[in-house]
């Protein structure tokens, strides 16, 4: 976060970049040596130690003790919203089986729950790995902007502009290649591959508008918007219809809740 605010990006990439390889290679160790969950768990934060390469840089430290734009006490309010926020995030994207768990019911098949996983994972890590990877840029860009809101809506009409193509290759190829890559146990509609690629946009956007509500400084409208964003998509995935329908519904429409709240605000 210092090394964007204080616009030092090449620094910023470099610890993107040094963060995911320390992730692929570790995971990959714990996968080849068939270790438990306890390495897993290992594998997966260690990489947060990367501050601790990046420090023996000297323009890294000098970014680290930067004079902020607020008092000790707005700081620590502000950096509460955000954690909140990216907890909330973390539901919604990562957490989502969870939520599928407690409030989706029980399937008729397992099958259909892990085939309705299996395309989201394919149809939104491309978005997500873009957006966590260029966060502290977009924000800092967004920061420095004199009209954020129209910039902000540049960026998903780009979004959807890459989002409708997509969707029609996942409706034409993605249950052959869902079926290719998972087995023959995996069975999807090319309509669910729309809608899920149509939910990663919405994903987007609401973060993108959360986004532009911290480069506005309504740091509150931010938290709220993502708060909400969870609240809908578990209170969407009790409506009594299909798995599928479900998954689409709240997935799509959820986090337009948190659209509007960003916007409104």
């Amino acid at each position: 976060g210092t090394l964007a605010g204080t616009h030092r990006l090449p620094l910023y990439a470099r610890a993107i970049l040094i963060d995911g390889v320390l992730r692929f290679d570790l995971l990959g160790l714990v996968l080849v040596a068939g270790t438990g969950s306890v390495w897993w768990a290992l594998g997966l934060v260690a990489p947060a130690l990367t501050w601790a390469i990046l420090a023996t840089s000297a323009a890294v430290r000098a970014a680290t003790v930067a004079p902020g734009d607020a008092d000790t006490v707005t700081f620590v309010r502000r950096s509460g919203h955000a954690m909140l926020s990216a907890g909330c995030s973390a539901i919604v994207v990562a957490g989502f089986p969870v939520l599928l768990r407690l409030w989706g019911g029980a399937a008729n098949d397992d099958a259909d729950a892990g085939s309705i996983l299996a395309v989201l994972m394919a149809t939104r890590a491309p978005l997500l790995l873009f957006l966590n990877a260029y966060q502290g840029v977009t924000i800092t860009r967004l920061v420095d902007s004199a009209s954020p809101v129209r910039l902000m809506a540049r960026w998903v009409a780009l979004g959807a502009a890459v989002s409708v193509p997509m969707a029609g290759l996942g409706y034409v190829l993605g249950p052959t290649v869902l079926r290719a890559v998972f087995g023959p146990g995996y069975h999807a509609s090319g309509r669910l591959f729309v809608e899920l690629v149509g939910s990663g946009l919405v994903l987007g956007a609401v973060t993108l508008t959360g986004w532009t509500a911290l480069a506005l400084g309504r740091h509150t409208v931010f938290v709220s918007g993502w708060l909400l964003t969870v609240v809908a998509t578990s209170a969407l995935l009790t409506v009594p219809w299909s798995l599928e329908g479900r998954v689409a519904l709240a997935l799509v429409v959820g986090p337009l809740f948190g659209v509007v709240l960003h916007l409104a605000g």
